[in-house]
């Protein structure tokens, strides 16, 4: 049960995360991701 609620929670934050770069993708970033969109 805990590692379904944990796999919940980073499906949601890894969804976050893809929808931020494609919606604002000119936002100042703290660090870059190695490969770009495609690494994303």
């Amino acid at each position: 049960m805990t590692v379904a609620l944990y796999l919940i929670a980073y499906m949601l934050m890894y969804a976050a995360a893809i929808k931020l770069r494609y919606s604002k993708p000119a936002l100042a970033r703290l660090f870059k991701i190695p490969g770009g969109m495609i690494g994303m």
